[in-house]
């Protein structure tokens, strides 16, 4: 929806409040894309082409009080996940539009249940898990201000002789802590890609295109959630006995909030747009009919859901049930 993704943004960026780190903050400016573990930062001045992402993340776990992190460079992760710990308070912001790119072998970052972070104006791309949050596994408080989630993945499989399963969610984010979304963040053409195989019983389930939740979501004003998937497949095997059979089971094409929180604050402008997500299954079994179901293209909650009547604007979202919005009590 590129259109109306144009269209909208200025209205956003125009009217959005920004959240800056507090003036005593220390500061690192990355400004070496390459990804390596001997990068070198210095605190407030330059680093001299030496910093990049992990070596400011790692100085920043080493310094009392706020820090911000402050993107002058593209970024490019290839040497594996970071854990984000310390500093209780940190922020990661782009001097200008930046991405920060993974190689689909990992996810960039895992934050503590103690940690404050706020990513501005950051596109994360092109990261990938075997299990939960393709980019990012939220336990703390996490604010995201402007920034897009784009092309991240979760994937799992299963196969073996007598059963095989494959579980995994939130192809952008998995979260169990506070996730708040601000105005001006995409998340798009994030997917989860759940498969099972050979195996006589086969169960597949797929949740949370983007987002996978167990906790509180907050998204507050004009938010985009853009071409994200769930995708179940069981494929069973030929085994004579016993019978054997396939089930597979997709919901929340964008957003599935599992237990938590899902709130969609009331804006004075144009809400939050859920456009094309998508969740889809397919069972097969040689001996037995597959059982496949797909509930809520858009959004599955099986928590507490505010979402006031046009609120959001929802367009071209597909399920098997309910395209747009699946509750389940």
């Amino acid at each position: 929806m590129p259109g109306l993704l144009s269209a909208l943004l200025p209205i956003v960026f125009a009217q959005q409040a920004v959240s800056m780190p507090a003036a005593q903050a220390t500061r690192f400016v990355v400004d070496l894309s390459n990804d390596s573990s001997t990068g070198v930062c210095r605190a407030n001045r330059s680093s001299s082409g030496r910093c990049n992402l992990r070596a400011a993340v790692r100085a920043a776990a080493a310094t009392h009080g706020a820090v911000e992190i402050d993107l002058a460079v593209d970024s490019v992760v290839s040497g594996g996940e970071m854990a984000i710990d310390a500093p209780a308070q940190l922020t990661i912001v782009a001097s200008g539009p930046r991405q920060i790119v993974g190689s689909q072998s990992s996810r960039l970052f895992t934050v503590g249940s103690a940690v404050t972070l706020v990513l501005h104006d950051v596109t994360v791309k092109n990261f990938a898990t075997m299990d939960y949050g393709g980019a990012l596994v939220n336990h703390g408080d996490l604010e995201l201000l402007t920034t897009t989630f784009s092309d991240n993945q979760a994937r799992c499989s299963g196969g073996g002789v007598q059963s095989a399963s494959a579980y995994c969610g939130g192809g952008a984010i998995s979260n169990d802590g506070l996730l708040t979304i601000r105005s001006g963040s995409v998340f798009e053409n994030n997917t989860v890609d759940a498969q099972a195989s050979t195996a006589t019983f086969t169960y597949s389930s797929a949740s949370g295109g983007a987002i996978v939740s167990n906790g509180s979501v907050i998204v507050d004003g004009p938010v985009f959630f853009m071409n994200n998937q769930v995708r179940a497949t069981s494929t069973s095997g030929w085994h004579p006995i016993p019978a054997g059979g396939a089930n597979a089971s997709a919901g929340g094409g964008a957003i599935y909030n599992g237990g938590g929180r899902l709130e969609f604050v009331p804006s004075g402008i144009r809400g939050c747009v859920f456009a094309s997500n998508a969740a889809t299954a397919e069972a097969s079994s040689p001996v037995a009919p597959g059982s496949a179901t797909s509930v809520g293209g858009a959004i599955v909650s099986q928590g507490t859901l505010i979402l006031q009547p046009g609120a959001c604007t929802f367009v071209g979202n597909q399920a098997q049930t309910d395209p747009d919005v699946h509750v389940q009590p």
